[in-house]
């Protein structure tokens, strides 16, 4: 009882889809560049240099808040006039309001 289709279309095998090439990696962490490799030169100065220490990232956190019109229009001011970013505004008048409450970095708490 078994007999072949012919009128029917051969279909492709159906491909399994591929993982994303940064499925476990957190979207806030930048990866690392890849090192350099130092091609010798010609000449009486041919030096291999070793590659810098990658500089230490600030770590910042989201702060969704909510402000009034006029202190969004304030800000918006400071950004044209000033020519700093919003946040640059924020942590300026954050830490010249209350910076004295917390130790500075090079105090020991």
């Amino acid at each position: 009882m078994t007999e072949e289709k012919r009128d029917r279309p051969t279909l492709p095998v159906r491909r399994v889809p591929r993982p994303a090439p940064d499925l476990g990696r957190d979207p806030i962490d930048v990866p690392l560049p890849s090192p350099v490799e130092a091609t010798p030169r010609s000449g009486p100065s041919s030096r291999v240099s070793t590659p810098l220490p990658a500089p230490k990232r600030e770590v910042t956190v989201q702060l969704g808040t909510r402000v009034n019109e006029r202190t969004k229009d304030l800000l918006d001011h400071l950004k044209i006039t000033q020519r700093q970013d919003i946040r640059v505004s924020i942590e300026l008048a954050i830490e010249e309001k209350y910076g004295h409450l917390l130790p500075r970095d090079d105090q020991s708490i």
